[in-house]
């Protein structure tokens, strides 16, 4: 592995063969993102992105909070252009998230409002406490999400549920985030990192460049235009055949048995 720290004053890490938990424990009280902790952050994820023996990467949090949002203390009197470069630096630490070429899953242990929802928003998955809660208050502080929000939370569950929740600043529970297609499971709080391994344990068995590869193809989905989206797919599909996976599991298929990847070379 990398010379990371396996802990810091804002973060933990640890190991579980090819699945790394990150916890966020920004406060003592509730977990919040300011500037020092968004760079850190993604210091973070630099050195996590050397570690080829990385196939699931679960972000959770501590105490009441995965992430109660940004600092208001310190934006309180920020101006104008203080606002943009706090943007400018969530927008891009959270698409450095959504961008990492292993697999992420939030596993929100509690309050995820602001930056913390947007933070579960760049992930792949999405895995709530039945204590959890979700929303982008922003409007209720006069202002609006600015790290991603108003792009990927319709982009997740549509116009309609995604402009109630912008509008209003409402927070929703796991439950009714489950059913609006804002997460994708609900457990019990103890049984929260248990499930997200759970669900990381088929994903490790696929080839990891594959999964870099559908990654991409998807994002390129939402993002592009059909005729781009489809030149990027294309693309995609023509790398994955010239991979040692591909030869792998094509073959294992034929000899009907299960297929070993060995994805340490990513493209």
């Amino acid at each position: 592995m990398s010379n990371l720290a396996t802990q810091t004053d804002k973060f933990s890490l640890e190991k579980e063969g090819n699945i790394a938990v990150l916890t966020i424990k920004t406060s003592e009280k509730i977990n919040q993102f300011c500037g020092e902790s968004l760079n850190e952050l993604s210091q973070i994820l630099t050195e996590l992105e050397k570690d080829d023996s990385i196939g699931v990467l679960i972000f959770t949090g501590v105490g009441k909070a995965f992430v109660a949002g940004a600092n208001i203390k310190q934006m309180v009197e920020m101006d104008q252009q203080k606002g943009e470069d706090l943007s400018k630096l969530g927008q891009s630490v959270f698409n450095q998230v959504e961008n990492l070429d292993f697999i992420t899953i939030a596993a929100i242990n509690g309050i995820a409002v602001g930056g913390g929802c947007e933070l579960s928003l760049a992930c792949d998955y999405r895995i709530a406490s039945e204590t959890a809660q979700l929303g982008q208050p922003e409007i209720s502080i006069g202002t609006i999400p600015g790290w991603g929000g108003c792009y990927r939370l319709p982009r997740l569950i549509g116009y309609k549920n995604a402009r109630d929740m912008i509008f209003t600043g409402k927070f929703v529970s796991s439950r009714e985030a489950q059913e609006i297609g804002l997460v994708d499971a609900v457990t019990a709080p103890e049984e929260l990192i248990n499930e997200a391994k759970k669900l990381a344990q088929p994903l490790l068995e696929k080839s990891r460049l594959t999964l870099k590869y559908a990654k991409k193809a998807l994002r390129a989905g939402l993002d592009l235009t059909k005729e781009e989206a489809m030149l990027e797919e294309r693309k995609l599909f023509g790398l994955s055949f010239a991979s040692e996976d591909k030869k792998e599991g094509m073959t294992a298929f034929l000899e009907k048995r299960k297929p070993v990847f060995n994805s340490s070379q990513l493209q």
